[in-house]
């Protein structure tokens, strides 16, 4: 480091990190060194070093999460929201590794509210529910939280196969020729629980991109509601018909 540059050692600190991000010394969703790693290399204290890191995090360069180290973000991720886009397929087609965790598979109560937004005549008691987690890069991505009426639409799904990536309308169509249509759906940018937030690996108050999404079958014989929830920084959401 020049401590005789009009530069402050921060900013010459940012530069090279930035530098190396650039040319590809560290790859997107790789992690960075230590900061007392970091701090060793440059020969600074550790204040100008936080000072470079916090300026890269906040432009968007590098995104650090607590316990578990500083990262190289991804380019911002494209969801298309159209005609019931499958996320897994969309993270599949971009050639993102990415993983599944199910966290919910099984009969439950539904909220109240979701027979009405389905435009269904009678509430259902219960319906099949599947609760997903995706991580791209081992980093928590986007939580899919899906809803499917009647209950007896998610008996023969395979959870390994869901597990595994394989998309639920996917596995309908394969499995029962069921083609769902859009009802209609809303995105907002917003606050949420803080269970989500944990989900995510995000800080409180973090704003998250939440697509509520609703759909039948052509003849009305199955329904859905899926709420889709990720970081509003790490994605882009395009509206398609």
């Amino acid at each position: 480091m020049r401590r005789t540059s009009a530069e402050t050692i921060g900013d010459q600190i940012r530069k090279i990190i930035l530098h190396e991000i650039s040319a590809g010394t560290f790859a997107p969703g790789e992690q960075l060194p230590t900061e007392r790693e970091l701090a060793e290399r440059f020969g600074v204290s550790l204040a100008p070093l936080r000072s470079a890191l916090t300026d890269l995090t906040k432009a968007g360069v590098i995104e650090r999460i607590q316990g578990r180290g500083t990262y190289v973000r991804d380019a911002v991720i494209p969801i298309q929201l159209g005609v019931l886009p499958s996320f897994t397929d969309g993270m599949r087609a971009l050639g993102l590794p990415f993983s599944v965790a199910v966290l919910d598979f099984g009969v439950g109560e539904p909220p109240p509210g979701l027979a009405k937004e389905l435009g269904m005549r009678k509430a259902p008691k219960e319906g099949f529910r599947v609760r997903r987690l995706v991580a791209v890069r081992n980093i928590p991505a986007a939580c899919l939280d899906a809803w499917f009426f009647p209950a007896s639409f998610g008996s023969p799904l395979d959870r390994d196969r869901i597990e595994g990536g394989s998309s639920i309308y996917r596995i309908a169509r394969e499995r029962d020729r069921i083609v769902f249509d859009n009802i209609g759906g809303t995105v907002t940018v917003e606050t949420t629980a803080e269970a989500i937030l944990r989900l995510l690996d995000l800080p409180f108050s973090s704003p998250i991109a939440k697509a509520v999404m609703s759909a039948t079958d052509k003849r009305k014989r199955f329904y859905e509601h899926s709420t889709l929830y990720c970081g509003a920084k790490r994605f882009i959401l395009h509206i398609r018909k």
